[in-house]
């Protein structure tokens, strides 16, 4: 089971990085999406209690993309988020609109990141902690290439900030959908 999800976390990176990765894209709704994600993941949180505090706008916020693959890239980070939280912490999703774009922060306050790991973080198969590779609850390093893959295909991009005894924050930002803007909302023609 361990050995497939690999594989697939592989296949996900490889087509992504040949272009061969099909998206479906329509408007998604972030706030409906964040939560889903969150509900999805909230059952890890009492194993160490962790608490998740969420902030979504009032106002609804659309992005233009594909909803299966960013509940994918949400959903690596908020596990990610929850895994390197201490114990009885506390890991924030925050949504805030800012003009034309849309940011989605994770934000925890769990062990961080030494700064020389930051640029590499995103690497296939890299992991800050190279003694416990692949532990119980640990993936192989493919969470975050995915991730920054998607945010990258949807137009966006993602960034990690972190202290070291302070905790991480990784944020996707991604291009809004303006309402007057009828292209992206247009069917495809079809080939003949």
């Amino acid at each position: 089971m361990r050995l497939k999800e690999i594989v697939d976390d592989l296949a996900k990176v490889n087509n992504f990085q040949t272009g061969q990765s099909r998206m479906r894209r329509r408007k998604i709704n972030m706030n409906e999406l964040v939560d889903d994600i969150i509900s999805i993941y909230a059952d890890m949180a009492p194993e160490k209690n962790v608490k998740i505090k969420k902030s979504l706008p009032k106002q609804i916020q659309q992005v233009f993309g594909d909803a299966e693959k960013m509940g994918i890239a949400l959903g690596h980070l908020i596990k990610n988020a929850i895994t390197f939280c201490g114990e009885d912490g506390n890991v924030s999703v925050v949504v805030e609109a800012i003009p034309g774009y849309i940011k989605i922060s994770i934000i925890d306050d769990g062990v961080g990141i030494p700064e020389k790991d930051l640029e590499r973080i995103f690497e296939r198969f890299y992991q800050v902690d190279k003694a416990r590779r692949g532990g119980k609850g640990r993936g192989v390093g493919l969470g975050l290439a995915i991730s920054r893959q998607i945010a990258e295909a949807h137009g966006g991009r993602l960034v990690a900030q972190s202290a070291l005894g302070k905790g991480s924050r990784f944020t996707i930002q991604l291009p809004i959908v303006r309402p007057d803007d009828e292209t992206l909302v247009q069917p495809l023609k079809e080939s003949s």
